[in-house]
């Protein structure tokens, strides 16, 4: 097929900014107004997978994402 575009096979180079977050950086940020920390799961051009660390106050929040969220990299914060 001329023309077609094999862009699935490529993996999105992190931004910059994103440099500062590699895999398994433990981060925090915040989501719907809480404070929330996790882990880098996968880096995306400007934004980050975070595996979200379970805790009592984000039970919900665990079940409707599955742990994880897509976070961009300017509300991420090392810890």
């Amino acid at each position: 097929m001329a023309g077609f575009n094999h862009s699935y096979n490529h993996r999105p180079e992190p931004s910059q900014l994103g440099q500062e977050f590699g895999l398994d950086t433990k981060v925090t940020f915040v989501l719907n107004g809480q404070q929330q920390t996790g882990k880098v799961a996968k880096q995306l051009a400007n934004s980050a997978v975070v595996e979200i660390d379970e805790d009592h106050d984000n039970e919900k929040l665990i079940f409707r994402s599955n742990g994880v969220v897509v976070i961009n990299y300017k509300q991420l914060q090392k810890v």
